[in-house]
C-alpha cells in the first residue's frame, strides 16, 4: 500500500523537486478477483495455509468462498487475503491505489494502463505509458505486425492448485498417508492422474447466480468510474454515455467468456474422491 512504502513517505516529502508521474496498470475487477484469489491461496512456507502433512484442519477454498469473504467479515476466516484487504472496496483496487498516490503526493500526475485494448501489453506500455520513448514504441510496433499471437492474461484454469486441493482433501479424509513434502506429494498425485481436469462430466463448485451478478455489477460499475476519472472520454454527454455502454458491453461480453469457461469454479473435489472410492 502506498501510504505504508518508506520510500514513497521519503519522496513526498521532497515532491517539490520533482515532477511525478505514477503508471498504473487496469484490469478488469472480475479478472483481478481470479487473479488474487489464485495468487494468495497458493501454499507458501510463509502462510498457515502450508501447513503439512498435519493439514486435518484446513479447510477447502474455492473461489466462491473466498470472494464471499473478501467482503462478507467472517464468511471465510481461513482464507488467505493479505494484500486484497488492503484496498477501499468503494474503488476498483487499481482507483484505491491511485487515490493513495494522489493523498501522498498532491499534484502527481496519474497514468492508468488499460491492460484489455488490443495490441501486445508491452508495446502499448511503452508507447503510451512512456511518452519519450518514440524508437522503443516503433520497434515494438514492428516487431509486433509479425510475431505470433499476443499475451493473454490467465489463458487457462492453474490446475495445480486444483490437485492441491485434491491432495489436501485426501489427507483430510486419510486416504493418503506420507511423510514427503507437499509439493513432492502434489507432483506425485499429477503424474499419477493426469488431465483430470479435462473429465466431461468433472463438476464444478461455482459462485451461485446472485455472486456472480454482484461480481459482474461491481466490476462493470468499477470500470465506469475509473474511465470517468482517469481516461480521455468525449465531452458531448450523448457522445460520452454511448461510449460508456459499448464499453460495458464488451466488459459484459468478456465477463460471460469467464463464466462459459468455468473460471470461476473449481473442481468438485468431494466427489472426485467419492468416485476413487467406488
Amino acid at each position: 500500500a502506498p501510504a505504508r512504502d518508506g520510500l514513497l513517505r521519503s519522496l513526498a516529502a521532497l515532491r517539490d523537486a520533482f515532477d511525478v508521474t505514477v503508471v498504473l496498470n487496469y484490469r478488469r475487477y472480475f479478472e483481478w478477483a481470479v487473479s488474487a484469489c489464485n495468487s494468495l491461496q497458493k501454499p507458501r512456507q510463509t502462510r498457515d495455509n502450508y501447513r503439512w502433512p498435519d493439514a486435518d484442519t484446513l479447510e477447502d477454498i474455492t473461489f466462491a468462498r473466498w470472494y464471499a469473504g473478501l467482503y462478507e467479515k467472517g464468511a471465510c476466516p481461513t482464507c488467505t487475503y493479505n494484500w486484497a484487504k488492503f484496498f477501499d472496496p468503494a474503488y476498483h483496487p487499481t482507483e484505491s491505489v491511485a487515490r493513495q498516490y494522489e493523498a501522498l503526493l498532491p499534484g502527481v500526475h496519474i497514468n492508468l494502463y488499460d491492460l484489455h485494448q488490443e495490441g501486445t501489453v508491452v508495446t502499448n506500455f511503452v508507447c503510451q505509458a512512456l511518452p519519450h520513448a518514440r524508437d522503443a514504441c516503433a520497434a515494438l510496433a514492428r516487431r509486433d505486425r509479425t510475431a505470433a499471437a499476443p499475451l493473454v492474461l490467465n489463458p487457462t484454469h492453474p490446475a495445480r492448485s486444483e490437485y492441491d486441493r485434491l491432495l489436501l482433501g485426501a489427507q483430510r479424509k486419510k486416504m493418503v498417508s506420507t511423510r514427503r513434502r507437499r509439493t513432492v506429494t502434489r507432483h506425485a498425485l499429477e503424474a499419477a492422474f493426469p488431465a483430470l481436469g479435462a473429465r466431461p462430466k468433472l463438476p464444478r463448485v461455482c459462485p451461485d447466480g446472485a455472486a456472480l451478478r454482484e461480481l459482474r455489477e461491481r466490476s462493470v460499475r468499477y470500470e465506469r468510474a475509473v474511465y470517468a476519472r482517469y481516461f480521455p472520454l468525449p465531452e458531448d454527454a450523448g457522445r460520452r454515455e454511448e461510449y460508456l455502454a459499448g464499453l460495458a458491453a464488451a466488459h459484459v461480453a468478456a465477463f460471460e467468456v469467464y463464466v462459459k469457461e468455468q473460471k470461476f469454479c473449481n473442481w468438485d473435489i468431494e466427489w472426485l474422491l467419492e468416485q476413487d472410492k467406488a
